[in-house]
Formats: C-alpha cells, sequence, structure tokens
C-alpha cells in the first residue's frame, strides 16, 4: 500500500467518528417509534420526540401544580427523570472523547509530540480500546425506546408493545459503532509505520543516576559471584581434608588388624 494511501486511511479513521455522529443524530430525528396499547398502536414519533414528550410528562408530575398523583405515576416519572439526563450526558461524554481524540491526534501529526496536552491525553486516554469504550457511550440512548415497555409493565402494570417501522435505529447506530472500531484497528499498523500513532509512548532515557546504580548492581553482583566461588572452593577443601582424615583412619585400623 502507497505511504499517500496509508496517511489517508489514519486521517479517515479520526474523520470517521465525526460522521457517524452526524448520522446518530439525523437517526434521533425519524419517526419510527409507534407503541401497541389496549387503546390501540399510538404515532410514530422519533427518539429526539420520545425523549422530549416523557421529559415533560415526568417534569409536570414530579413540579407541578398538581401534588396528589398516584404513587405508580410518581414513580415512572422518576424513572424518566433519571433516565432521559443520563443517556444524554453518556451521548454527550461519547461526542467529547471523539472530538478530543481528533483534535490531540491532528495535534500530534503536525509535530506536537512532546507537550502537556499530549500528556493529559494519554493520561485519559492511554490506548485504543479506552477511545473505543468513550465511543461506545453514543450507543445507550438509543436504547431507551426498548426500555418503555417494561417500565410500563413492571411500573404502571400496563402492557405496552413497541412497534418500529421500518426498523428501530438502534442497530444503524451499531452498525456505525462496529465500522468506527473496525477502522481503528485497521489503521492501527499503518499508525505505527507512518509513526502517526497518538497513543505511542516513548520508553523514559536513563539518567546518570540510573546508569551508575546499573554499574553498581553489576559489580555486586560480580562480587558475590566471586564470594560464592571462594565459599565452594572452601567447602570443596574442607570436604577433602575430611576424606583424607577418614582415609588414614581407616589405614590404621588395618594395620591394626595385621598385627593382632
Amino acid at each position: 500500500m502507497k505511504k499517500s494511501t496509508r496517511r489517508g486511511l489514519i486521517y479517515f479513521r479520526y474523520i470517521f467518528p465525526f460522521l457517524a455522529i452526524i448520522i446518530m443524530i439525523i437517526l434521533m430525528f425519524i419517526p419510527c417509534y409507534q407503541f401497541l396499547t389496549v387503546d390501540g398502536m399510538t404515532k410514530a414519533v422519533s427518539l429526539s420526540t420520545l425523549m422530549n414528550n416523557f421529559w415533560d410528562m415526568a417534569r409536570e408530575r414530579l413540579f407541578g401544580a398538581d401534588t396528589q398523583q398516584q404513587e405508580q405515576i410518581v414513580e415512572f416519572a422518576k424513572y424518566m427523570l433519571a433516565l432521559i439526563p443520563s443517556f444524554i450526558a453518556l451521548f454527550a461524554i461519547g461526542v467529547a472523547a471523539s472530538v478530543y481524540s481528533a483534535v490531540s491526534a491532528f495535534a500530534y501529526f503536525g509535530g506536537s509530540k512532546t507537550t502537556r496536552a499530549r500528556a493529559l491525553f494519554i493520561t485519559l486516554v492511554p490506548n485504543r480500546v479506552m477511545l473505543c469504550i468513550y465511543q461506545a457511550l453514543l450507543l445507550p440512548i438509543f436504547f431507551f425506546p426498548m426500555l418503555l415497555p417494561p417500565i410500563y409493565d413492571g411500573v404502571l402494570l400496563i402492557p405496552v408493545q413497541l412497534v418500529c417501522t421500518p426498523f428501530d435505529m438502534m442497530f444503524v447506530a451499531l452498525v456505525l459503532y462496529a465500522l468506527t472500531v473496525a477502522v481503528s484497528v485497521l489503521t492501527a499498523r499503518y499508525e505505527t509505520i507512518e509513526e502517526m500513532n497518538v497513543f505511542y509512548k516513548p520508553r523514559p532515557l536513563k539518567t546518570m543516576s540510573d546508569a551508575e546504580q546499573e554499574v553498581e548492581n553489576i559489580e555486586d553482583d560480580e562480587e558475590l559471584d566471586e564470594y560464592e566461588k571462594m565459599n565452594k572452593r572452601a567447602r570443596e577443601e574442607q570436604t577433602e581434608r575430611i576424606l583424607r582424615l577418614l582415609s588414614k583412619t581407616d589405614d590404621n585400623d588395618n594395620k591394626d588388624e595385621e598385627d593382632k
């Protein structure tokens, strides 16, 4: 593969998440969600409209003028008041991570390889696996519609069925995320070849003190080896003397027996 092609893929690897985010935002405004209840089928609405309607309902039930609310409705409103901001916050974190990684990468490509900003980036995003985890936070918001039927059934005791026409936008979001991960994996080797790996961590240089300590350790090891050799020779000499004494003792015993 040509160098220009490799570099083009690397640049595309950091641009594609922006395209995926734009498409995901568009998906949020496509009316495809309907709910089948005992009263019939509701009108098709988009994810953004669905979340906005439940957010307004939750605020009205919890903070409205009417304080006499059924316990189940209040509990349902609390669920909505917790889930909706959480999903939006997770999506915002995913967007911020994609933007931050792209800005840091292009700064690295431009020559900013040893700045504090890069050190901070490596601390927050130590590898591409962590970046993929951050970008996965774009997905939970698309699971909101499928959570509504079990919440309706469990809290309000109302059976509700989710119907997606033509299909659930969650699957499109999953495909976009999978492509983002695939492009990241594909370009990993090319980033190393072109020295454009923003996650590269140079090995720390040895200081004079480290070098001196290493020399001292080598000398200590050599002294230890000499000491062990001396001990070994001393043990061998001691063993040899014992064997000579034993042999002399055996000779004396033999002579005594012959005299007898």
